[in-house]
């Protein structure tokens, strides 16, 4: 016969076990142990039963018995924590990862695992439920998560988009010098950025600011930084019309940029649209280059110009310092610097030499 706490609902044990689970359902502990692993000879209402107050109370494996679990396991698990799968389509950044990774794990013969993290979950399943032994983590952590990654994670953990521990990022100043080189050598001297807002990346912010400083080593005018617009809401699914109507009337004023920079697909897009309806014609008078994956780029028409930041390379380095890590390697251990992968330029259908005036 279940027992029933009082005020139940609101009120639950302190601390829950396999034990207070047990107690409160009127079965045995191993039987809510078999139940939450889905082995045991137990009814499928049953193992129902268990597992919906398990979920309801909360109940976490105690993170002794999970490392003990995974000492011999060789599985690895990669965390993304975009806020919805059509925004990983979107950006362009976190689908290679994801396909890399799985490549990399079936050619190195590692069992594995990907979850979505989504906002307010403070432990992932990954690790809460042991089903792996150490973690890539692909996109910014909410606050909550990634002080618990920083403080409290008992498996090692690669970050490759934020900065951390072993983690491996791209080179958003080396790929902005790039970009700027690339322009200033077609003979721009007028140069606008489209980007995104920090609270997004840090790889927004960082791009930012090496924008700013190769624009001041260069000579370029960027209007005393009046040609830097930020989009604060990159979601897919935004309002991009104030936007477009903000850059209708960048490009309508003189002097106007002959060339822009964007840190994102759906922003190059805008900007050809305001430069259109401007009646400014692209790539002739108006260059366009896109910091997204040459994929993406090359889907999209016309074809932008691009800095790729190459995220297959990430992952494949950051799985690299994972295995390392799971297989105490001393070399690996030791080195907690950020490794840089630099991104690849490719010019396709948006960019050319600077107009004469």
């Amino acid at each position: 016969m279940p027992k029933v706490f009082e005020n139940s609902g609101s009120e639950r044990p302190k601390r829950i076990t396999l034990s207070t689970i047990a107690e409160h359902l009127g079965v045995t502990a191993n039987t809510v142990s078999a139940a939450l692993r889905g082995t045991g000879k137990i009814s499928r209402d049953k193992r129902a039963e268990i597992k919906k107050v398990a979920a309801e109370w909360g109940y976490q494996p105690h993170m002794g018995a999970q490392l003990l679990r995974l000492k011999n396991m060789r599985r690895v698990g990669l965390l993304i924590t975009a806020g919805t799968e059509e925004a990983i389509v979107a950006f362009g950044f976190q689908f290679p990862i994801v396909k890399m990774f799985t490549i990399e794990c079936q050619r190195r013969k590692l069992r594995y695992q990907v979850e979505w993290c989504g906002a307010g979950q403070t432990i992932p399943n990954l690790v809460s439920e042991g089903m792996t032994s150490g973690l890539l983590v692909a996109g910014r952590m909410e606050s909550a998560l990634n002080r618990w990654l920083q403080e409290n994670c008992p498996i090692p953990h690669v970050p490759l988009a934020e900065p951390g521990a072993y983690a491996v990022l791209p080179d958003a100043a080396g790929n902005q010098q790039k970009v700027m080189k690339f322009l200033t050598e077609l003979g721009h001297r007028r140069i606008a950025l489209m980007g995104g807002p920090g609270a997004v990346s840090t790889f927004h912010t960082e791009s930012t600011q090496a924008f700013i400083d190769e624009a001041k080593a260069a000579q370029v005018d960027t209007q005393d930084g009046r040609w830097i617009v930020c989009h604060d809401d990159p979601h897919p699914t935004s309002n991009r019309q104030p936007l477009e109507a903000q850059l209708y009337a960048m490009l309508r004023k003189t002097p106007r940029p002959t060339a822009v920079i964007c840190m994102g697909l759906y922003l190059a897009q805008v900007v050809l649209v305001a430069a259109l309806r401007a009646g400014i014609a692209v790539p002739y008078e108006l260059s366009i280059i896109v910091h997204t994956t040459e994929q993406m780029a090359a889907e999209a028409y016309p074809r932008f110009s691009v800095l790729d930041p190459d995220s297959e390379a990430m992952a494949a380095k950051g799985l690299e310092r994972l295995t390392g890590l799971l297989d105490g390697r001393e070399a690996i251990i030791s080195d907690t610097s950020t490794v840089r992968v630099p991104g690849r330029l490719i010019s396709y259908d948006t960019t050319t030499i600077a107009p004469a005036s």
